[in-house]
Order: structure tokens, then sequence, then C-alpha cells
């Protein structure tokens, strides 16, 4: 058979392609295992496998190409993964931080650049590098001190996303200069009306397409891989698009993320990109290390130039944070937590390298900065907390007053009184509700966080507002009680599934993270605007509260096989009595059931255990188990209508139409 490579070309690729996925995980898995990024690990895993050390892997054209598709994929994330309704809501002090943060740090660095004796175009592409911040290391930082409900928190975010828009822009104005080979007030202008233009029509037209577009492949595709094929076209020709409009091709990307991340299908698709982005991103990281020559790094200029660099980048940041005027927000915090670089820093070294402006001192000392800044912010924070926030505590009582613990005035959760230990399950509860519309007030964020260490007890109350709260709060209600610590102490299987993500280098965005799936979905399918049969089978059922809590359970499951057991857990968790604890893990079971039986029906799965279906004994079972199998997702209309019949079986076969 002819092949058009040698086959020592293709065993050599297959080798260093196996060699970065394995040192990148390796290094992943020890940093995380010692609280430091897991990008940190797969940037020393390139170092290792690079020059530097090994010499085993070299940085050839298949590799680049390799890494350059990893980059795509990664701002392809980040698109989705951005909530466009969020960043309408920045407020000015968002906005402040994020422009500040980005102009300081660019002037200084483009004036130390100039200093060390560097030409414009190295000058001004060292400065823009250091007007970005990472929004996933940011949101881990904070999210693993618990105040991720704090005021600086939201701040930061907020400031951050705007930061990754302006710096994407920045990114394709430097670029354009640098190879232009000269700083032109007229072209720079050109190139940033062109990025704006770009990123402001191929977004709205995006938005406004992709949807109805998506929506129709999923009712008439046939084939599993239709949907992930058509996002990677759509995520390709806007690149394509970008680069011939003389753009970066990480802008196409990044617009299609923001047009893929509206549509119904977003889950689907970012499900089906997850392996892929698990092949090529961490390829990516590891290239950035194979660029290194670590002897370069230690030699007395580019550390001096580092050293100069990282003062500037932090102090810029850091200046951020103090155009604040609210006097109850920590100014200091919100401009160290603007401070880390991460995988944004990484992309600009990376084209900075490639477009040849970067050699590979300079290369180097960007390299430092952007893994000392990466690195220094958790640090930095806990030092911060520990010394500005000691805890006061807060008189209880166990009289609720007149009107409730909790009040809701012009947009903000206000608590009228501290409820005691054995109130405050419910109380908490509540009010990760309201907040899912609703800003929770200083206050209130300072009893939550005070009472997550006090002891709570389940009871009959407060699983009712829990299911409550599953059926109308939101991202923003769980990253309440995430992040000031209830959810480890009331719900700890639901906590851990939410910092197992926290720690997915592949998941950026943190209101991505507190996402209940089969939740989210169940409450769309029986809403006013849902799937008319399921709202008719959902006005039948006699406990829609086992609905809400099933739901749940599916969601902490890590596959069919395990809803069972997620269910389990669950239960325990909720202390919830024998009889609903065994309904609970039965519908979680029959959900799995149908859909693995529905796959065999369409011929997409073998060895389907028919006796879960048989196990099924009456109506109310049934149809929990068929609501919930509808709530599962990623459904095109042969499947639904595989599970409608396999449902209409099942209830030929009930003898009894009555409760379990």
């Amino acid at each position: 058979m002819y092949l058009p490579f040698s086959f020592v070309d293709i065993a050599e690729i297959l080798l260093e392609v196996l060699l970065i996925l394995a040192f990148a995980k390796i290094g992943a898995e020890i940093s995380e295992r010692i609280n430091v990024p897991a990008v940190i690990g797969e940037i020393t895993a390139g170092l290792i496998l690079g020059p530097s050390l090994l010499n085993w892997v070299h940085l050839s054209e298949s590799i680049r190409f390799l890494a350059e598709f990893g980059v795509i994929l990664l701002l392809l994330q980040v698109g989705m993964e951005m909530d466009l309704r969020e960043m309408r809501k920045v407020g000015g002090s968002a906005l402040g931080v994020a422009i500040v943060g980005i102009v300081a740090p660019m002037a200084m660095g483009y004036g130390v650049a100039v200093a060390f004796g560097e030409g414009t175009n190295q000058a001004l592409f060292l400065g823009a590098s250091l007007a970005a911040t990472s929004v996933g290391i940011t949101a881990r930082a904070f999210g693993d001190l618990k105040i991720l409900s704090s005021i600086e928190s939201r701040v930061v975010l907020s400031a951050a996303v705007v930061d990754d828009v302006l710096g994407l822009i920045i990114l394709t104005v430097v670029v354009g200069i640098v190879e232009s080979g000269a700083l032109d007030i007229g072209e720079a202008g050109k190139l940033l009306l062109y990025a704006i233009l770009f990123l402001s029509i191929a977004t709205a037209l995006g938005i406004r397409l992709a949807p109805p577009a998506f929506q129709w492949l999923q009712r008439n595709a046939r084939g599993s891989g239709t949907m992930l094929i058509a996002a990677l076209v759509v995520t390709l020709a806007l690149a394509f698009l970008a680069h011939e409009i003389e753009l970066a091709v990480i802008i196409g990307a990044f617009v299609a993320g923001l047009a893929l991340g509206r549509t119904k299908q977003a889950e689907r698709i970012e499900r089906d990109l997850y392996p892929l982005a698990q092949f090529f991103v961490p390829i990516f990281f590891v290239s950035v290390g194979l660029e290194v020559d670590v002897g370069s790094m230690i030699q007395p200029q580019v550390l001096a130039l580092a050293g100069a660099l990282l003062v500037v980048a932090i102090v810029g940041k850091v200046a951020g944070g103090y155009v604040i005027r609210n006097k109850g927000i920590d100014k200091f915090l919100v401009g160290v937590g603007m401070v880390p670089r991460g995988e944004v820093g990484l992309i600009f070294a990376a084209i900075g390298l490639a477009t040849g402006t970067l050699d590979s001192d300079l290369y180097a000392a960007l390299l430092v900065v952007v893994l000392v800044t990466t690195v220094i912010t958790p640090p930095l924070i806990s030092m911060r907390i520990k010394r500005q926030r000691a805890k006061t505590e807060v008189p209880t009582t166990t009289v609720e007053p007149r009107g409730g613990w909790l009040k809701v005035q012009e947009g903000v959760v206000e608590l009228n009184a501290a409820p005691a230990d054995s109130a405050a399950l419910g109380v908490a509860l509540e009010a990760a509700r309201l907040v899912a519309e609703n800003e929770p007030d200083s206050a209130l964020l300072e009893w939550i966080d005070q009472s997550s260490d006090g002891e709570h007890t389940w009871t009959p109350d407060s699983r009712r507002r829990l299911v409550r709260l599953l059926s109308e709060g939101n991202r923003r209600s769980w990253r309440l009680l995430d992040a000031t610590g209830f959810l480890s102490a009331t719900l700890p299987d639901l906590a851990d599934e939410l910092d197992h993500r926290r720690h997915d280098t592949t998941l950026l965005d943190p209101a991505m993270l507190m996402r209940l799936p089969v939740v989210e979905r169940l409450t769309e399918l029986i809403g006013p605007d849902g799937d008319a049969r399921a709202r008719s089978e959902v006005a039948l059922l006699e406990d829609t509260d086992l609905l809400y809590l099933s739901a749940l359970a599916l969601d902490l499951a890590s596959g069919y096989e395990d809803a069972p057991i997620a269910a389990k857990d669950l239960s325990l968790d909720i202390r919830m009595p024998q009889g609903e604890s065994f309904r609970m893990i039965s519908s979680a079971e029959d959900a799995a059931a149908f859909r693995i039986a529905s796959a065999q029906v369409m011929g997409l799965a073998e060895g389907m255990q028919s006796e879960a279906m048989t196990e099924i004994d009456t109506v109310e079972r049934a149809r929990r188990g068929y609501l919930l199998a509808l709530a599962l997702g990623f459904l095109n209309t042969v499947h639904r209508n595989a599970i409608d019949e396999l449902y209409e079986g099942v209830l030929d076969g009930v003898e009894q139409p009555s409760t379990d």
C-alpha cells in the first residue's frame, strides 16, 4: 500500500505524540496534587522533552499543526463558555478594572522593553502580552479559597471576561503592525476597525443563524457525529475567514464559540469536543515548553528583563483595582485577582515566537512572567484573605422574624435576621434560589460563609427547599453554595463533582462549572414552553419532588452504569427515608435503562440488560423513568421516537396503574 510519507516519518510523529501526551498527563497529575494549575505541569513536560533536557521531541511542522489546532479548540471553548448576558451586566467597576488592567501593564511593559534596548515591534508585543488575564486561573484561585461569591470575585471575573475580548482585539492589531514592519497609525486603525467589525457582525449573525441551523440539524441528522463535524466546520470556516481579512485565526474560533454557545445543542457539542480538546490542547501547552531552552532562561539579561516585566505585570494589574470607588470592596484583592496570565498569555507568547517578533531570549523572559504570575496568585490571595477578612460573630436567633428570614429589595437579597444552626440549611437553600435573579448583599454572604461550618441536618422541609432550588435555581445559585462551603458540608457528592470540573483545564469559565445539565433540561422540558408530551406526563405524576432529586442524582453519575450508585449516595447525603430512597434509586436506574434500550433499538448499542426494563412495575415509576430519560438529553428525532415506543411498550406491560 502506497503512503505519501515514509514509514520513518510516520513512526517518528507517532512516537513524539505518544511522548507528549504521556508526559503532559503525568505533569498535569503531579501539578494537581501539589495545588499548582495543570497547565504548569504540561509546560514543564515540554521543557523536559525538549532541547533543554532530554531532547526527545522536536517541534516539527506536524507538531506545530497539532498545537495550532489545539489553540483553535481552546478559543472555541472559551467562546462557548462565555455568557454574553453576563457581559451586559458588567458594571462600571469591572469595566474600569479591565481597562486600567490592560492599559497600565501594556504601557509599562512597552517602556521596560524599550529601556532594555528592544525594538519598537518587540516592545509593543511584550507590552501587549502583559495585558491579558486568565479567566480560568482566576476562577480557580477564587474557587479553591471558597470566595467565588464575594463582591471582589464577581468584579474580577467580569473584568477578566472583558480582558479576553479586548485582548483578542489588541493581539490582532499588534500582530498586524508587527507583520507590516512598522507602526502605521492608519494601518493600525484599519486593523482595529476590521477586528471590531468582524467580532460584532460575525457574532451577531452567528447568534441569530446558529440556533435554528443546529436545531434543524438535530431533527434531521442521522449520524452520531454530524453535530460535532458541523460545529468544527463552522469554527474552521470562521477561522479561515478571519485569516483572509488579516485577523488572527483564533478570533474566528472565538466568534464561532460565541455563536455555538447560544444553541440548544451547546452542551452536546461541548461533550463531543471534550475528547478532542483533551488530545490537542495539551499538545499546545507542551509545545510552549518545547520552544524554550532552559539555559537561555537563566542568563542574567533574560532574568533581568523577566524580573522587570514581572514587576510591571503585577503592578499594572493591581493598579486596576484602585479605580473602584466602592469603599466596601477590597481594592488590592481585586487587583491581585487580575494578575495571572495563564493560557491567554501563553497564546500571546506562542504567536510572538511564530511570527518572529520574539527571539528565544524574549520568549523565555515572557514565559517566566506568565508562569510566575500564574503560580503566585493563589498564595497572594490567600494571604490577603487571612489578613483582611478576620471573621466576626453574627448574632443568631431561633425565632423567625415577621416576613421571614430573607427579603428582596430592589434586586438585592438581604438577611432579616441570622438564624441558628437548626434553620441555617433551609435559609441558605432559599437564599441560593433567590440569588438566581438577584444579588446577595454583603451581610448575607458573610452569614452564609460563617454558617457553612455549623451542624446541618436534613429535614423534610430542607429537602423540599432543595427541590424548589433545583426547579427554580440556576448556575448563580450553585456557585453561591459552592463558594461558601455549604455544598461540601451538606451535599458532599455534588461538591466533589463541581470540584472535579474546577480542576479540569478544558473548562475555563466559572459559570459553566456550576451547571446541572439534567436538572436544567428537565426544567425546560416540563416548563410552559417545553415538550408537549413531557408536560402532559408530568402533570399526571403524584410526586414531582422525587423527579427533581432523581435528576440531580443523574447529574452526579459519571455514566449510565453509575446512576444507581449516585442516587444512593445522594439519598444518604440528604437523609432520605428508606422508601423514598429506593424510589429515587430505581428512577435513576430506569432512566438509564430507557436510554440503553433505545440505543439498542436503533442499533447503536449491544448487550442491553433487558431485565432492567421488566422491573418497572407501575405507571408512576415508568413515567418518572421516561421523563428522566428525555432529560438526559442529546436526542435526535429517531432516538426520541425509540424512547417513546419503549415507553408505550412498558405502559402496556404494567398491570395496575397505581403508584409505587
